[in-house]
């Protein structure tokens, strides 16, 4: 499949160990870590990034506004008018 489309998605299933995977568009790596939950830090954010939280820190990364599963391609601010 074609990774440099705006919009493609690839999924993950890791059962141990750690898998550093490349963004095709920004050429940041992510580390992909087995026991975590994968969750968007700072959505909407010039921070945000797709990183595994593990079951310990799950609870504070969602009452500060991180969601469940891997950011979209792209990234950023989603224009909502909603972020201070």
């Amino acid at each position: 499949a074609n990774g440099s489309v705006a919009g493609y998605r690839t999924d993950v299933v890791l059962t141990s160990g750690i898998v550093v995977v490349m963004d095709r568009e920004t050429g940041k790596p992510t580390t992909l870590k087995s026991g975590g939950t994968t969750i968007c830090h700072k959505p909407g954010t010039p921070a945000e990034k797709t990183m595994e939280a593990d079951a310990s820190a799950l609870d504070a990364h969602l009452g500060h506004g991180d969601s469940l599963g891997a950011c979209s391609v792209g990234g950023g601010d989603d224009d909502d008018d909603d972020d201070d």
